[in-house]
């Protein structure tokens, strides 16, 4: 503490004198009491409050303890603090050295946290300032679980033509020759899982990169998109950063400038000016966006345009590299960039899942022969149905038997129409909209943005366990994040579920 900022610098927060005085602070957080802070503006909201329902919190622990995760399991994009009697302290008595405070996430399924109050004295450097500023006034989305749990999932020897063909292009002698790199390859190909590779395990040359999600409004938004690749370049350029503070100190560069902005003003004040204004090229780098067919919203993809309008402005030592589904449309309009096209050919994918479905098998120890020619073929080629057809096992507990690979649907939309046929128990799809769990389906699909557990709650009307229930029998097709809120497995999926009547 101090006279200007009360600091939480693990939590990436400060609350401003301009928000509130220390005095209000302490005033603010009586006895057994909560207050509410907003992490990017540092504006306190409320205080003084306390928990009714206790119902969502973890069974274990006292009062607070069940207060705080019940406050995050309910309130989405949140962290609860839970700051225990003695390690409080006062700026006449300082908490012990070994002080710590709790953290709850923002899901039941991270456990907690315990952080030491003086890991960094309680003070943040100037540069952790900085990038705390900036991290303040930019809102980056974050994509760290998304590489994760690709790299996760990711098949050893596997994609090794696509890191092949990035690499070449990394290392043409005329790097203006070909400024973007696109992958292009159908639905299920496991795209996302390549970009996910070549971030990990090019970050020398990956400066900063963008997941685009169709169900995620935020992240076929170009202004989101812009801030966050503002902030990941910060972190790696600091003559870059040092340009953006300099516009934050001048006030050119703030929350509310960023929000009337439109794009071009953005885009020049994010990237372009600032780019520019570093004196000596700090070397060759590339921007990764994936899944750009998914920004495909009302018949406009608003991040084409912003990438087809202004990318080509940038410095001449950044490039990019972009995954989508081959539309027509989209290679058309990069056409600008002279585009190196990387095609998923079918020689090379096919070894691949020849390869996943071997480590299957010896995973499972099946003794037995089963025809992975078989199983290929029945995947049509895409990884999304080896991986859910994996999984599938898994959960079931099953033995892959050669009467069973005969038995498998063929495609991923047989695979899905099976999959669903014995999630509602029937096998006529008009009957489906009579199960409980069906209205949840639609208005997951149908949403614009992810939707969080309570607004589907309010919507069905059901029970917290039985709404709970019926999630978890969806949870392989719809998956559950850290705030709660519920994402469409893949897109492939939403688009079987909204087909037409003729299935196309």
């Amino acid at each position: 503490q101090d006279e200007k900022h009360i600091r939480f610098n693990v939590l990436d927060f400060v609350v401003s004198s301009n928000s509130v005085s220390q005095r209000g602070i302490q005033s603010l957080c009586k006895e057994d009491a909560g207050i509410v802070i907003d992490g990017r503006t540092g504006d306190v909201w409320c205080g003084n409050f306390t928990v009714g329902d206790l119902s969502y919190g973890t069974s274990s622990g006292g009062t607070r303890g069940k207060a705080a995760s019940s406050i995050a399991e309910q309130a989405g994009g949140c962290f609860a603090i839970k700051l225990s009697d003695n390690y409080c302290g006062s700026v006449s008595n300082p908490p012990p050295a070994n002080a710590k405070i709790e953290v709850y996430p923002c899901s039941s399924t991270c456990r907690k946290e315990s952080i030491p109050i003086n890991g960094n004295n309680g003070m943040l450097n100037q540069e952790d300032d900085e990038l705390l500023a900036l991290r303040r006034t930019l809102a980056p989305l974050q994509d760290t679980h998304t590489i994760q749990k690709a790299m996760e999932s990711f098949t050893p020897n596997t994609r090794e033509w696509a890191m092949s063909r990035f690499d070449d292009w990394t290392n043409l002698e005329n790097k203006t020759k070909h400024k973007v790199l696109v992958l292009s390859a159908v639905a299920g190909l496991g795209k996302t899982a390549i970009a996910s590779r070549i971030i990990k395990e090019r970050s020398d040359v990956v400066i900063a990169y963008f997941f685009c999600k169709h169900d995620d409004n935020l992240r076929y938004d170009p202004k989101r998109m812009l801030s966050s690749l503002a902030y990941q370049m910060a972190e790696r350029l600091p003559a870059y950063k040092e340009a953006l503070v300099s516009s934050m100190e001048m006030n050119t560069l703030s929350m509310k400038i960023l929000a009337n902005s439109n794009l071009i003003s953005l885009f020049n004040t994010l990237l372009k000016e600032p780019l520019y204004s570093i004196k000596q090229e700090p070397g060759q780098y590339v921007i990764v966006i994936d899944a750009l067919d998914e920004c495909q919203h009302d018949g406009r993809n608003n991040i084409l345009d912003c990438i087809q309008r202004h990318f080509r402005d940038l410095p001449t030592w950044l490039r990019f590299f972009i995954t989508t589904r081959p539309e027509v449309p989209i290679i058309g309009k990069l056409k600008g960039f002279n585009p190196e096209l990387i095609k998923a050919e079918s020689e090379e994918n096919l070894k691949d899942l020849r390869v996943f479905f071997q480590n299957l098998l010896a995973e499972e120890n099946i003794e037995t022969e089963i025809n992975i020619d078989k199983l290929v073929e029945k995947s049509e080629g895409l990884f999304i149905y080896a991986s859910l057809l994996a999984d599938t096992l898994r959960d079931q507990n099953e033995k892959i038997t050669q009467k069973m690979v005969d038995e498998l649907p063929t495609g991923i939309y047989a695979f899905y129409e099976e999959q669903f046929s014995r999630i509602f128990d029937t096998e006529s799809d008009e009957r489906w909209y009579e199960s409980k769990g069906w209205d949840i389906v639609v208005m997951i699909v149908a949403a614009a943005e992810p939707l969080h557990l309570k607004l589907l709650e309010h919507f069905t009307g059901l029970r917290v366990e039985e709404l709970k229930k019926s999630i978890q029998t969806l949870s392989r097709f719809f998956l559950q994040d850290n705030e709660n809120r519920l994402h469409t497995y893949h897109k492939s999926l939403a688009d079987w579920l909204t087909r037409d009547d003729n299935g196309s």
